[in-house]
């Protein structure tokens, strides 16, 4: 049999040919499609990590870590204490058992935990057993929160690695403590009127304190 087609003869053995090739390459394809979820998966970016630290006033180590490269976002707070949404005045009065802390969000593809943990000991005095800097009193120490066992051995290999040699004069006082809460420290600004003589307008800060 002869087939013609576009000017082209086609014989019953290129036929067979064409379709051994057909399925050949159908074949392939599906055998492709199979695989492309798990291609889709792998190209997928690693999720974001979170690690926690105190380092005296908030402001300050926020304003710190807030530099590092692959830091993406460090958001002011406090940890431990039993007040679920303290105030900011009683947190500051060291009565609450809160710590000033940061929540730190970055990408480990960039700066993996240990390289973190290391740049924030740089940041504050690690001898200081009673706060930070001008600020003093508990809600003021510097500490590192580890959420599972692999960071709490992370903090020691970098904890060894600072000791080695006995820099200081003084015994390292930054607490190494497991991860109990994180409260958020929003900033809500209110404008209120208040008439004296003439309309005057005041902005108040408030700081409210919002369970993460």
């Amino acid at each position: 049999m002869t087939i013609r087609l576009n000017n082209a003869k086609l014989t019953s053995m290129n036929l067979m040919n064409i379709k051994k090739n057909l399925k050949a390459i159908i074949a392939f394809s599906l055998f492709i499609l199979t695989l492309w979820p798990l291609s889709s998966v792998s190209a997928q970016k690693t999720k974001n990590e979170v690690a926690y630290f105190a380092g005296g006033c908030f402001w300050c180590t926020e304003s710190d870590l807030e530099k590092i490269t692959g830091v993406i976002e460090v958001q002011s707070g406090y940890s431990g204490g039993d007040e679920v949404n303290p105030t900011y005045e009683q947190v500051s009065s060291g009565k609450t058992k809160h710590i000033e802390s940061v929540k730190v969000i970055y990408d480990p593809e960039i700066i993996n935990y240990q390289t973190l943990v290391q740049k924030f000991l740089l940041t504050v005095d690690v001898t200081d057993s009673k706060g930070q800097f001008v600020d003093k009193g508990p809600q003021y120490i510097s500490a590192i929160f580890y959420q599972t066992d692999s960071q709490q051995q992370i903090i020691a290999e970098v904890f060894k690695l600072l000791n080695a040699g006995k820099p200081f004069k003084e015994e390292v006082a930054t607490q190494v403590l497991k991860f109990k809460n994180f409260i958020r420290l929003k900033i809500i600004i209110k404008i209120i009127t208040k008439k004296i003589n003439l309309n005057t307008i005041f902005i108040a800060v408030v700081l409210a304190a919002i369970a993460d």
